[in-house]
Order: C-alpha cells, then structure tokens, then sequence
C-alpha cells in the first residue's frame, strides 16, 4: 500500500512539525453503508495503542492525542515530528467502526485473544469489493456494482 487508505482523507496536511489535520472524504462508508465519522477514524487510532491490537501498536506509538475539529475533520498531535506519518501511521491502521469494534475489545467477546485473532461474525470494511464468504483463513469476495465511499 504505502499511502493512506485510497482516497479516504479528502486532505492530509501539516499545521507545524508535530501536528497534522485529516479531513474525510465526502461520501467515505464503511461496510452496511453506515458513514465514516471523526469518532470513527479517532477510534481506530485509540484502538492499537493498548494490548489488544499489538501487530498495530508501533504504527500509533508516536500519537500523543487526537481531536475531533468537526464531523468531517481529525487533528493528529504527535508526540516528535515524523516526516513519515502519512505512510508509516496513516496507510497502516485499518479505518474501524466504532460502534462495531468498540464493544468487542472492551468486552469479553476476545476471550483471552487478541483483536487480530477474533473473527466478526459479519465481516467490516470499505472499497471497491463485497465480502461473499469468510473463515480465519480465507475470503471470498466479489466487486461492488456502487463501490462504498463514492457518491
């Protein structure tokens, strides 16, 4: 990959070295064609930095706090400057739903395992394919007749 999820900032930009501002995408979705939101993106960073995500817990190291500026808006506040955010934090971190994810890693639904181990009973995600069948192991999926996230 290398570079933030295709497409799903409208912008990505510095306001000074250790702070940066991310705006969504107008018509950005997840999976069930619910909306992405700032809480959404805000959650998906906060998620790895404790022990349950721990093969995405480098990437957010350098996070020192988030801000949501509006709906739409996020800004990053970094704990050094990193030259590399867009590629080596912003392109690594799967967006996740909030209200999807949020009770499975604070509940008991893990049971002793870890978020990269746990299977959703119905797969979550975004772009241009439709999950037709999933296991552990494999996916089986077809492309989207309207892609998720495009008006």
């Amino acid at each position: 990959m290398g570079s933030p999820s295709r497409g799903r900032p409208e912008s990505v930009k510095y306001i000074d070295p250790t702070t940066v501002e991310a705006v969504l995408r107008p018509g950005a979705d997840l999976a069930r064609r619910q909306p992405l939101t700032a809480e959404d993106v805000i959650y998906s960073f906060e998620a790895p930095a404790g022990d349950k995500s721990p093969m995405y817990k480098p990437f957010v190291a350098n996070i020192a706090s988030m801000e949501k500026v509006d709906d739409k808006t996020v800004r990053f506040k970094l704990k050094a400057p990193n030259a590399s955010f867009f590629t080596s934090t912003l392109a690594k971190i799967n967006l996740i739903p909030k209200h999807v994810w949020e009770p499975v890693l604070s509940g008991n639904q893990l049971q002793g395992k870890n978020a990269e181990s746990y299977q959703e009973p119905q797969p979550i995600g975004s772009g241009p394919f439709k999950v037709g069948a999933s296991s552990c192991r494999r996916r089986s999926c077809s492309r989207r007749t309207r892609p998720l996230g495009r008006a």
